[in-house]
């Protein structure tokens, strides 16, 4: 074998140009230079890293007059040396590309004819520590229970631990007459399914987590959102800063709702993906992306893939092939995170509104159907303060708790989007308002997903004598911005109207858009009135509308009566009016 380089250099020098290669070495003696690089004996490689076990190579080599055997270069558990990329590391929160070396170890050898009257071998090598776990054969030696265990046992092969605490025991069994006792390896993979974990090597880390907890936790885009949490005990809600990472994968790749960094990780296709009614929210599939980049990405990571309207999501990758010194693509599959039955509900397709199944056609022939019972509008109608059902907005109990100087924001609480079931004379009002004619409520329950971020008391005027707001001062004038998401449909409520250089001026639809898109969505720090979901894309933007609505004539009826008493409620006199410092338009 070849010598002149260290240990410590092959390991971890990172000075060098990359370039992927294959080493055969012997790793007590590499600082003696007892490595050779194989790399151009080599006809193909194929790379696997995978979720389900340890990260795997394999290669074809040929072996001319079988010098490198009589070398015993291919001996089983002989030490292999691989040189990639990959994305920081799962534990870290950078998403550049570092150089790594990973150690393997050939677990199995096939030796056949090859060309030129040359012997051929075929080589399967599998992560070293993970090899070296499963010959050991005296588990009970690691100390701890749980996650101290697994720690234990990942320090004691070289692993770094990254994953969840659990205080799950161990249990180990011994041999006992014909049955052979257990390694490391499986007293470890049986706690991880003890508790609902994965457990897998990746760029050397030993990851023991659920897969709910590993989403968004790896990848090489990023952006801080705010986190919600309610105490289940206490009922106090609590926020928090997170950072939310995904590596996008998309197509097509330039698209203008693209989620990410654009042409980073070319797909080569549209992504396959699958979803039943047996668990509509979960989804699988895989997709093909341009090696350049792709060789990258490692199981683990959370990729947001797309775009196809009510199935794009973020999903963990939980398996990355390739073949090396070839052009082909990358193969890539995806799932969203398994679910523990015991600790979280399967969420199912709501019943729905039922309809008589078989029913006569009208004369006319116009295809409708029959629902089996009309009279849910009438149950859900909104309802004023002494719970009798309400006859004009202002007084509906969704809004009494209206913004004030103090608490600016109060914004309306709406269970049901019912607006046009609530208050049926004022549907043509809504509709002039908007210039179209939106379809009638949908009567969803909890459509509403996130409320809004704005200040809702201190809200630019500005005086406009369009067909929107008529000749009455805008404090709400607004776009709804619709997108899907996973398996259903959301709307985005997002102000048309800004404060700048001193003055309330609006906005048109694509530089608000852009503007949006360039904060991050309302995941990031867009400004917006609120977030509503729907099972179709008209359904999402009808329930915004509803809501929208509901801050119109909180707003009209209650705030500016506030904000501007000496006009005692001529709200046309109101005069243009610069909102707080959330409405500046920088």
């Amino acid at each position: 074998m070849s010598s002149g380089i260290t240990t410590q250099q092959l390991v971890q020098d990172r000075s060098r140009k990359f370039s992927r290669k294959l080493f055969i070495a012997n790793l007590p003696r590499l600082g003696d230079g007892e490595y050779v690089d194989i790399t151009r004996f080599i006809t193909d490689l194929s790379v696997s890293y995978t979720m389900d076990m340890a990260s795997s190579i394999s290669f074809n080599i040929i072996d001319k007059d079988l010098r490198m055997a009589n070398n015993r270069y291919f001996s089983i558990g002989r030490d292999i040396i691989y040189e990639t990329q990959t994305i920081g590391v799962i534990s870290g929160v950078s998403g550049e590309v570092r150089n790594v070396r990973q150690l393997f170890e050939i677990s199995s050898v096939t030796v056949a004819q090859g060309p030129g009257g040359s012997a051929s071998f075929n080589v399967q090598c599998y992560s070293k520590a993970v090899q070296q776990m499963k010959r050991d054969k005296n588990p009970s030696a690691i100390k701890g229970n749980g996650s101290t265990f697994i720690k234990n046992a990942a320090a004691k092969y070289g692993l770094r631990f990254y994953g969840q605490e659990t205080s799950k025991a161990k249990e180990i069994t011994k041999s006992s007459g014909s049955k052979q006792a257990e390694s490391l390896w499986d007293v470890m993979t049986r706690l991880a399914s003890d508790a609902k974990f994965v457990l897998f090597e990746v760029d050397g880390y030993l990851v023991f987590a659920s897969e709910k907890w590993l989403l968004n936790k790896w990848g090489s885009d990023s952006k801080r959102q705010i986190k919600k949490s309610k105490n289940s005990k206490t009922g106090v809600t609590t926020s928090k800063w997170v950072t939310k990472r995904w590596v996008p994968l998309q197509f097509k790749n330039d698209a203008w709702n693209y989620k990410g960094r654009k042409n980073v990780f070319r797909l080569t296709q549209y992504p396959q993906i699958t979803a039943s009614d047996n668990d509509p929210y979960a989804a699988s599939g895989s997709c093909l992306a341009e090696r350049t980049n792709a060789v990258q990405l490692r199981p683990g990571m959370t990729a947001y893939v797309g775009l196809i309207p009510g199935l794009s999501n973020y999903f963990i990758i939980d398996s990355v092939t390739f073949q090396e010194m070839v052009p082909d693509p990358v193969s890539i599959s995806f799932r969203t995170p398994t679910k523990d039955p015991e600790k979280e509900n399967i969420r199912q397709l709501a019943i729905g509104e039922v309809y008589q199944q078989t029913y006569v056609p009208t004369p006319s022939g116009q295809l409708t159907v029959k629902t089996v019972s009309q009279a849910l509008a009438e149950q859900w109608r909104a309802r004023d303060v002494n719970g009798n059902p309400s006859v004009f907005p202002v007084f509906d109990s969704r809004i009494i708790n209206h913004p004030t100087e103090e608490n600016q924001f109060l914004y309306p609480v709406m269970e049901f989007a019912n607006i046009s079931t609530s208050y049926p004379a004022f549907l043509e009002v809504i509709n002039s308002w908007t210039g179209t004619k939106y379809l009638t409520s949908t009567l969803d329950k909890d459509s509403q997903v996130v409320t809004g971020n704005l200040n809702l008391y201190n809200r630019p005027v500005f005086k406009t004598s369009t067909l929107i707001r008529r000749t009455k001062p805008s404090i709400v004038d607004s776009y709804i911005l619709t997108f899907p998401s996973g398996s259903e449909w959301l709307s985005v409520i997002v102000p048309s109207v800004y404060t700048q250089g001193g003055l309330a001026v609006t906005k048109t639809l694509q530089q608000v858009t852009n503007k949006y898109n360039e904060l991050g969505g309302y995941l990031g720090s867009a400004k917006h009135f609120g977030v509503f979901r729907g099972n179709s894309e008209l359904a999402a933007r009808t329930n915004a509308r509803d809501y929208l609505y509901l801050i119109v004539w909180q707003q009209e009826g209650l705030v500016l009566r506030k904000r501007f008493p000496s006009l005692a409620g001529n709200t046309p006199a109101i005069p243009n009016t610069p909102g707080g410092a959330d409405s500046d338009w920088a």
